[in-house]
């Protein structure tokens, strides 16, 4: 009894190594769709190419997608940050984001918020100019990583300073 045992599963291992696996696109009642190896059905059910799909890899790109993440150069990414706003690079649950956010309110600080959890163009900007850790603010020339409203001041304050004599300068 064990040597057919051992026999069967030995062939259906076999015949499983045969198979080639096949990966299949379809789309549900609700407009939603799925991928998987077993559709539910034959209908609205699309195979794809395994093969195409392994050699993609990592270097996917949606290139029906409005956003240019891929043609913005670091350059812009720089000179977007310059102006008289602070620009702040946060995440969606970070705890000194919301301090950095309740602060610039409370004291009239004009600033722009780029969410790297909601949007792949920050995500992206973020990445390129090297981002480790949210809050990463920045004031023109001046950079801060995380937040406390003491460094934040001190670097605001020249930041202000170095900005109305730009203004001035003319």
């Amino acid at each position: 009894m064990k040597k057919i045992i051992m026999f069967t599963t030995g062939l259906s291992l076999f015949f499983t190594v045969l198979v080639d696996a096949e990966i299949f696109k379809w789309t549900d009642a609700e407009g939603k769709v799925h991928f998987g190896d077993k559709p539910p059905g034959k209908e609205n059910v699309e195979s794809l190419d395994v093969d195409a799909i392994n050699k993609r890899g990592n270097h996917y790109q949606n290139t029906t997608s409005s956003h240019t993440s891929s043609t913005k150069t670091t350059d812009d990414i720089y000179r977007n940050r310059r102006n008289d706003k602070v620009v702040m690079y946060t995440t969606s649950s970070c705890g000194y984001c919301a301090q950095a956010r309740k602060h610039f309110t409370a004291n009239n600080v004009s600033y722009v918020e780029k969410n790297i959890t909601t949007s792949t163009q920050f995500d992206y900007e973020f990445k390129k100019i090297g981002g480790k850790g949210v809050p990463l603010i920045f004031m023109g020339d001046y950079q801060m990583s995380g937040f406390s409203v003491s460094g934040f001041s001190k670097k605001y304050a020249k930041f202000r300073t170095d900005n109305s004599y730009a203004a001035h300068k003319g």
